[in-house]
């Protein structure tokens, strides 16, 4: 975003490469910290990358249409949309992305 202008990009497109770069961060972090690495690399990148694009459309639709239809202060509407799709991604990522299963739970 700070040379975005002086490289003669958009900040919509500077936004956009900075979105994916952190996804595919975050996907390595979850990778190797939170979850495990027993599943394909393109496997888990590619269903990282769907649930974290599905995540940023329904993030962006729940807390705009909060802000429209509800009388709440911005920063609680914000908190609280969040936490639901935080829960919402750590669980897809759990689940869906690395199908992971705490030994303990077995």
């Amino acid at each position: 975003m700070l040379f975005s202008p002086s490289l003669g990009i958009s900040n919509t497109f500077a936004w956009s490469i900075g979105w994916f770069i952190s996804s595919i961060s975050a996907h390595f972090v979850h990778r190797y910290f939170t979850f495990d690495g027993r599943k394909d690399v393109r496997h888990t990148a590619i269903g990282a990358l769907s649930v974290y694009a599905f995540g940023l459309v329904g993030s962006t639709l729940t807390f705009d249409s909060l802000v429209i239809l509800s009388e709440l202060p911005i920063r609680l509407i914000f908190l609280l949309n969040v936490c639901a799709w935080g829960i919402f991604t750590w669980g897809m990522m759990k689940w869906m992305v690395f199908g992971y299963i705490d030994e303990s739970e077995e």
